[in-house]
């Protein structure tokens, strides 16, 4: 888990893969080194992958 800030912009955006934004009650039920399930047909979560979306920048 990284927080905004942690590492400077550029380097983020030439690392990042996806970004899985979860609830805060989720993310209090995690322990670390916890795998993401692929994103479900109904949406649960939100996922943003650098292989679908492209990011102005």
């Amino acid at each position: 888990m990284m927080l905004v800030g942690d590492d400077p912009w550029d380097e983020f955006c030439d690392m990042v893969r996806r970004i899985f934004i979860c609830s805060s009650q989720k993310v209090k039920n995690m322990s670390p080194g916890t795998e993401f399930p692929a994103p479900s047909a109904e949406g649960e979560g939100t996922l943003i992958s650098s292989e679908t979306a492209e990011i102005d920048g």
